[in-house]
């Protein structure tokens, strides 16, 4: 549900980001350059970029330009132009989409092509850029990891929607639904009870306070393989002394809990611009009960690419 469409040009605003130097990956970048589309605003493509920023890789960044109101969002027509001539095909005419331009066999062409799926783009600039492990082991407990916060999230979803009961709270699910899939925050017959006045507030409180931290708990303890088994069996850690979740080296299942657990919240125009709606706090208590999801947290909360990345992150209205 969008409002009237406006016309502030044809293309969408374009930010060259240089996430700082890379020498490992200089080769690398020297042949590929990604163009990451999306809207003016963080949403889903948020955790590409975070990833890109940890990598180092340089980037063209798109935006649709958007504004926000009471009931809806407003979007540019631009976008609607380019999404009715095909040009967001490879995610089934939705966004992101991150083209990849690359020197061909002979190195004197280019050849462009283009993914969708936030979660396969996010997966593909990882795994190019030495973000998901080095090894075969490393790599299944990256993989494990990014499902173990989707299940997270959409725990989140579902608690969200059963709390949706009022008018305001259904316009502001909504209006999420352009930053996350809206399916997810569609309350279904079973949710009923749980909608009822009194009940979603309760049921809001509960999932924060109690499943979340139970939630987190169990993620940290994958991490650790079978009870009594020696070392971090699972996430193949040789030292205890570096926080990142997998390896001894940050991976992109460092930069996801980042993005789910971590990221500042902020509430613009009534729209909350972040996950668990602006509630860092309980957040934060949830992740005492996992101390491996916290340490993780944390060190990428003052990594240096990710500082430079929020400093000069546009500001949007989410």
């Amino acid at each position: 549900e969008t409002m009237a469409a406006e016309d502030h040009g044809p293309r969408p605003v374009v930010l060259r980001v240089n996430a700082g130097n890379n020498d490992a990956h200089a080769t690398e970048e020297a042949k590929v350059l990604y163009r990451l589309v999306y809207f003016d605003l963080r949403g889903v493509a948020e955790v590409v970029r975070l990833a890109l920023a940890l990598a180092g890789v340089p980037y063209e960044d798109w935006r649709y330009p958007m504004r926000a109101a009471a009931t809806g969002f407003g979007v540019d027509a631009s976008y609607l132009r380019d999404k009715h001539r095909g040009a967001f095909a490879a995610n089934l005419d939705r966004l992101p989409v991150l083209r990849v331009l690359e020197a061909a066999g002979d190195e004197t062409s280019v050849a462009a092509w283009d993914l969708g799926q936030s979660a396969a783009v996010l997966r593909y600039v990882a795994d190019r850029h030495g973000l998901f492990g080095t090894t075969p082991r490393q790599r299944a407990a990256i993989d494990a990891i990014l499902e173990h916060l989707r299940d997270v999230r959409e725990a989140w979803y579902k608690a969200k929607a059963a709390a949706a009961s009022s008018s305001s709270a259904n316009i502001n699910t909504r209006t999420q639904g352009w930053l996350l899939p809206s399916c997810l925050y569609a309350a279904s017959a079973d949710d009923d009870d749980d909608a009822a006045p009194g009940r979603a507030s309760k049921r809001f409180s509960q999932f924060l306070d109690r499943e979340l931290p139970r939630m987190l708990a169990r993620v940290d303890a994958a991490l650790r393989g079978p009870e009594g088994a020696a070392g971090d069996t699972v996430s193949e850690k040789k030292t205890t002394s570096t926080p990142w979740l997998v390896g001894d080296a940050a991976s992109v299942a460092d930069v996801a809990a980042y993005h789910l657990l971590g990221t500042p919240q902020a509430v613009v125009t009534g729209l909350v611009a972040s996950f668990f709606d602006g509630e860092s706090d309980r957040v934060r208590a949830a992740l005492e009960a996992a101390p491996r999801l916290r340490a993780s947290v944390d060190a990428m909360a003052s990594h240096p690419r990710i500082l430079a990345w929020e400093a000069a992150r546009p500001e949007t209205f989410s």
